[in-house]
């Protein structure tokens, strides 16, 4: 599992499911044994919470939250998928329309 497209994952997929840019704070990756692995200490975007922003996920549930994080992570390492995959949630991320209008859902956005 590669640090960076956990990291991609993380953020892209939150955003998605929450309506805005959300990004991991510091992140630090161990493995099974409790050794540092790897470590992000870098400034990434994020959006401060805006009214009326939809939500594609409801936020206890958080067995549609893995299955949307798990589904998210294998299009970021499918080389033919991760550009488009990319794309399609930034797209729906900036296109929330804060309460009014259409938003796009997971199952549209990833073909599931």
């Amino acid at each position: 599992m590669s640090g960076r497209t956990l990291i991609k994952t993380v953020q892209y997929g939150v955003s998605f499911a929450f309506g805005g840019w959300i990004a991991p704070a510091l992140p630090v990756g161990f493995d099974a044994y409790g050794t540092v692995v790897w470590r992000q200490w870098a400034s990434t975007f994020c959006h401060p919470g805006r009214n009326g922003a939809m939500a594609r996920l409801h936020y206890p549930n958080t067995v549609d939250l893995h299955h949307l994080l798990a589904t998210v992570y294998e299009a970021f390492v499918d080389a033919d998928r991760e550009h488009t995959t990319r794309i399609v949630l930034s797209m729906a991320v900036e296109s929330n329309p804060c309460g009014s209008g259409r938003a796009a859902n997971v199952d549209s956005i990833l073909g599931d």
